[in-house]
């Protein structure tokens, strides 16, 4: 998984100007004494480690960390789910933004990083997490995307970088302010890795200490003794070994807070990501597939599969409608597959349901394939917990070379059941385009 962004942060001489009403009160702004040194102890990606490694090594000290989650991955195999979620909560620590998806923004669109933004703290707020902090994915932010922070509502967002770091910049500064002066770029350390010793980690605090005090963020992302993160990894025992060093440090004045407690101010009210274009009559949003995102995706849609498999995915000319469509070629096949789907995690991409209705779903495509090979319109639905499960696949579909429309009528709705999911799966070595996603109520 990248974690190193495409570009470092600019810090900014203007502070971004934070939107939104408040909802319900919270912590005031920190009143920093002279001296004390503030250390925060931040976890960026929502993995599952978050809950059985590092906050019971937390909770042993009576330490609280931030656990920066993206809504999209919540129940996901291994990450947080929502129950775990709200297990870190009941233990005192704080829930923040990660966007929706860990995309690096400055790669999207103004309004697609309002929806990565904006949508990813409406779901977290939908699910019950006061979020009034965000950490940008990479570490990664321009002047948008710190804008769009604040307009979205959060009181305070992070980045990777911008205080001295062991073997990296040296003329930076030692700590970041508490409260901060630049609260939608706030500076951190550098991203913990497998390399950092404790000395490392210990010098973070000790060049606060000797500069005076401040503010120290530590940027934590897999905590496990497997090296399950790749290089973004620390073992539980070095973690460990630093959090009883730090501890020992009270009585000098240096604590350990949340983000939230340093930073301070009212949760705000949910701010959504603009709506995409739609056609009368179509849940779908962006259903002739113009708009893009990063690496061409298509907003409102994601790129899934499972199995082992190659695969090239590109934009094309020539779209049913429109300019454009989408193409998946599998050019290495042992199993699984390979679609276009309709976004699960965004919540304003999503089409919402009524339980008890049934559903038409229907895309336009063409392609080619081998009789080893099939596309099949699938069909997934997210239950109440907001994990999506598969719910049925329709008839295998005939190569054409000119375009044809594939369709799929759904059983009545689930109780439970919040949204739908749909799109052509390619199952073996092919190429299959596709454009006009269409989705409506039976009857409607």
């Amino acid at each position: 998984m990248r974690k190193i962004p495409i570009r470092r942060a600019v810090w900014p001489v203007t502070l971004a100007v934070a939107a939104g009403a408040a909802l319900v009160a919270a912590s005031s702004y920190a009143d920093t004494e002279p001296k004390q040194t503030i250390v925060s102890l931040t976890f960026d990606d929502g993995v599952r480690g978050h809950l059985t490694e590092a906050a019971p090594l937390l909770n042993a000290r009576g330490m609280r960390g931030t656990f920066y989650v993206n809504s999209g991955r919540i129940g996901a195999t291994g990450f947080l789910s929502q129950a775990d979620l709200e297990a870190l909560r009941a233990q005192g620590h704080e829930i923040g933004g990660h966007t929706t998806d860990h995309v690096d923004l400055p790669t999207l669109s103004a309004d697609d990083q309002r929806r990565e933004i904006c949508d990813d703290r409406v779901a977290l707020l939908d699910r019950g997490f006061a979020v009034r902090s965000l950490a940008y994915p990479y570490g990664d932010a321009d002047a948008t995307t710190k804008e769009i922070a604040a307009d979205c509502g959060y009181n305070s967002a992070r980045g990777v970088g911008g205080i001295k770091s062991p073997g990296t910049c040296a003329g930076c500064p030692p700590v970041e302010s508490a409260p901060p002066q630049r609260r939608h770029m706030t500076r951190a350390s550098d991203s913990v890795k497998d390399t950092t010793t404790l000395a490392d980690l210990q010098s973070y605090v000790t060049n606060a200490e000797n500069a005076g005090g401040g503010w120290v963020q530590l940027v934590f992302h897999h905590v496990c003794a497997n090296a399950c993160g790749g290089v973004y990894t620390i073992d539980p025992a070095l973690l460990g070994s630093f959090l009883d060093w730090l501890g020992a440090r009270a009585g000098a004045g240096t604590v350990v807070k949340t983000v939230d407690d340093v930073v301070g101010g009212a949760t705000a009210a949910p701010v959504s990501g603009p709506k995409l274009p739609g056609e009368e009559g179509n849940l779908v949003p962006n259903p002739s597939l113009e708009a893009v995102g990063a690496q061409n995706v298509p907003s409102c849609f994601q790129r899934g599969g499972f199995g082992t498999n190659s695969v090239v995915w590109s934009r094309v000319a020539g779209g049913r409608t429109g300019g454009a469509a989408q193409q998946v070629q599998v050019t290495g096949y042992t199993s699984g597959d390979r679609k276009l789907i309709t976004h699960q995690a965004e919540a304003a991409c999503a089409p919402p349901v009524t339980v008890g209705k049934a559903y038409r779903a229907r895309v336009w495509y063409r392609g080619t394939w081998g009789p080893t090979a099939s596309v099949r319109l699938v069909l997934y639905y997210r239950d109440p917990a907001g994990v999506w499960k598969y719910w049925r696949t329709g008839p295998a579909q005939a190569a054409t070379a000119d375009w044809r429309e594939a369709e799929l009528t759904s059983a009545a709705v689930p109780e439970g059941a919040t949204a739908l999911s749909f799109g052509l799966a390619l199952t073996g070595l092919g190429t299959l385009t596709t454009d006009d996603y269409h989705l409506a109520e039976v009857g409607a």
